[in-house]
Formats: structure tokens, sequence, C-alpha cells
């Protein structure tokens, strides 16, 4: 009899033992299918098609303004070997009403898509690290002038806005302003503004302005002035 009774305690245990290590291998799968599943949907993932660059990268503005190459945005982007991303989902990320870091009369407006104005599309992207990711965006704002511009916008895995900063810019009016940047693989951008103005518009004299501004893409995506 005590044989049949110590039988029976072990065989219950022994089920008992299957039963709570199936539901862990249960379990586990269970959340390595939910991370699996969170990881596809995340925005990084959203973003698989868009073309990395490589660092170090640059984009500089055409000296030669006669053929008026960036007065649309497909020839814009061709020019610059550039192909706009047709993609709802990560085009509207874009945020809009970016604030130029310059002041005063060399300031460039933010950009809020008004009506004659192209809609921004992502061309590019940069992983800063396995947080972060910044996306280049090109857009056509019209002025008295169509002014093409460049955008680099942070965001987090979520496709969180995080920062932004105006890279480039093209204008070509009564005077000619130009911005172009470079950024290192230490993700140090480097921006140049520059304006020409012939003496026709500057009280009988040629003027020119230059400023250079560094900027540093931080660890939790800030782009900050140095």
């Amino acid at each position: 009899m005590k044989k049949i009774i110590l039988f029976l305690l072990l065989a219950t245990n022994t089920i008992a033992c299957k039963q709570k290590t199936m539901n862990m291998y249960s379990n586990t799968s269970i959340h390595s299918q939910k991370d699996i599943a969170s990881e596809k949907d995340s925005f990084f993932a959203q973003t698989e098609k868009l073309e990395s660059i490589s660092l170090p990268f640059s984009i500089r503005p055409s000296y030669n303004v006669e053929n008026y190459y960036y007065w649309k945005i497909d020839t814009f982007l061709l020019f610059h070997k550039f192909k706009k991303k047709l993609d709802h989902f990560i085009n509207n990320k874009f945020h809009k009403g970016t604030l130029d870091f310059l002041k005063g009369e060399y300031m460039v407006y933010p950009y809020y898509q008004e009506r004659e104005d192209t809609p921004p599309f992502a061309i590019k992207k940069i992983q800063i690290n396995d947080d972060v990711m910044g996306i280049f965006y090109a857009y056509i704002q019209v002025s008295d002038v169509p002014i093409p511009r460049i955008e680099l916008q942070t965001f987090d895995k979520q496709g969180n806005y995080i920062d932004s900063i105006i890279i480039f810019y093209q204008y070509v009016f009564d005077f000619t302003g130009r911005r172009k940047f470079h950024i290192n693989e230490k993700l140090i951008l480097k921006v140049d503004t520059e304006y020409d103005y012939s003496a026709e518009m500057n009280n009988g004299e040629d003027f020119s302005y230059h400023s250079t501004d560094i900027f540093k893409i931080t660890e939790t995506g800030k782009i900050v002035r140095q």
C-alpha cells in the first residue's frame, strides 16, 4: 500500500513539473513573439527601405543658378542625386515649424506647408544609435521665388519627434542666399550660410555675409549648438 501511495505521489510531482516547464516555454515563446512583433512595428522598421547615408556626408548648393534646377522638387532632387520617398507614414512624421538657428535678417522662416509649397519628402536617413534615428526631408517653400530646403529631424524608436535643424537652402532673387552642411563620423554638423548682395541692392557697394555654425547630435537625439 505504501509503495502505491509513493508511486502516485511521484507521478503527480512529475506531471506538475512537466506542466510548469511547458508553461515556462509557452510564456517565453509568447514574450518572444511579442518582442518580434513590437520590433517589426517600430518606427525604425517602417523606415527600412529608406536609404542610409555614409559618413562623412555633405550637400552643397550649385553656384550655377541659371538653369533654375531648384524651382521644382523633382529637378532639385535629381540634381543632387536624391530620390523622394513616396511613403505617407514616413513623410507625415515630418515636424513643421522648425525655427532657424540664425536670427534677424539672415533668418529663414519656418515651413508650415502653405498652399504653394510642396509637401516634405524623406530622402535619406542616418542611424544615430540603437534608440535614435535622423531623417533628411526635402521640400520647396515658395516665398518670392521657390526655395528648396532640407531639414534633418531626429526621432526615437516609436517615431516621436525629438529635434530638427534647417541644414540646406538655395535662394536666388534680388540677392543670393545659400546654406550647405557637412556631417562627420562623430556626428558633428558644420553648417555654412552665405549671402551675396550686388551693388545695385546695397547702396552702390557689393556686400557678402558668411557664417559657420557647429552642432553636435547627442545620444538622445538633440541637436546642440557648440
